[in-house]
């Protein structure tokens, strides 16, 4: 693969953990090239630049999202009818982003003429190299069916037994 030569989490003290850090993607030029924020170099105003241009300067990298959820739920439910009974467990995490480097690296110019490119690397331009911005960034979100349990409980007349209970569970 290319090698990437920034680092995608930044730690700061006072600062939260697990802080994507990166460029802020503005919008794409006429010819399909990304733009992003940035310090022009001459009037020292924020201004959309081209990467290589914004690279010069470290101060153009900022905190661009956060990998961490800011809440995590569960819900578990149990029901039942007659000798019948079911449950479940429903799991989620909100608040959070994912940086998808896949699509980073396959959907640029870099693999464009590549067997294993995205769809999407046609709609690009060649880009200099691939680099993290918040255009990669996804929200995370998400809600799981972790468990779910059915079963039935047959109720015996013999001596040896009072109950049978037969159940099928998937995770």
């Amino acid at each position: 693969g290319v090698p990437l030569v920034m680092s995608s989490m930044r730690m700061e003290v006072g600062k939260p953990l697990a802080n994507f850090y990166g460029y802020k993607f503005v919008r794409f030029d006429e010819k399909g090239r990304p733009l992003v924020e940035g310090k022009s170099p001459i009037t020292k105003n924020d201004t959309a630049l081209y990467f290589n241009d914004a690279r010069k300067d470290e101060t153009n990298r900022k905190i661009i999202g956060n990998g961490l959820p800011k809440y995590n739920s569960s819900l578990s439910m149990t029901m039942k009818y007659r000798n019948f009974d079911a449950s479940l467990l429903l799991r989620g995490a909100f608040g959070f982003d994912i940086l998808n480097e896949g699509r980073m690296l396959y959907e640029t110019g870099i693999f464009r003429d590549s067997q294993n490119a995205y769809k999407g690397a046609k709609d690009f331009a060649y880009w200099d190299e691939p680099f993290y911005s918040d255009y990669w960034l996804e929200k995370g979100d998400y809600v799981k069916l972790d468990n779910v349990t059915i079963g039935y409980t047959y109720n015996s007349k013999s001596t040896y037994m009072s109950k049978l209970r037969v159940y099928a569970t998937a995770n």
